[in-house]
């Protein structure tokens, strides 16, 4: 469990797009983060960051984007971590004239 209490920031994100953005700090401890500096640094999966072009596709840009990127999925970290930001996000919010939902997770 996160030792530090968080630091929240409301980041006001003017993309002409609406948007709902925090900047969450101290969500892992120094401990959990390091030991994710480890795992990642042992892993041999990595792979060549694409970017986002949209419509649901990436692309591979060196020139934009020359870089690794290690991907993760894990269900109980996932949880974990939410847990400690959930309250952070709010039921509903209205941006740009729209009104926005959180979506529920067990």
């Amino acid at each position: 469990m996160a030792e530090e209490e968080l630091i929240v920031t409301d980041l006001d994100i003017d993309t002409g797009v609406p948007r709902y953005a925090l900047l969450v700090e101290n969500i892992l401890s120094k401990e959990e983060s390091q030991d994710w500096i480890d795992r990642a640094e042992r892993a041999d999966n990595w792979e060549k960051a694409s970017v986002n072009v949209g419509a649901g596709r990436q692309v591979l840009r060196t020139d934009i984007r020359n870089s690794e990127r290690w991907i993760v999925d894990d269900p109980v970290l996932m949880k974990e971590v939410y847990d400690r930001i959930k309250h952070l996000i709010p039921d509903k919010w209205d941006s740009g004239g729209e009104t926005y939902y959180r979506v529920r997770t067990k």
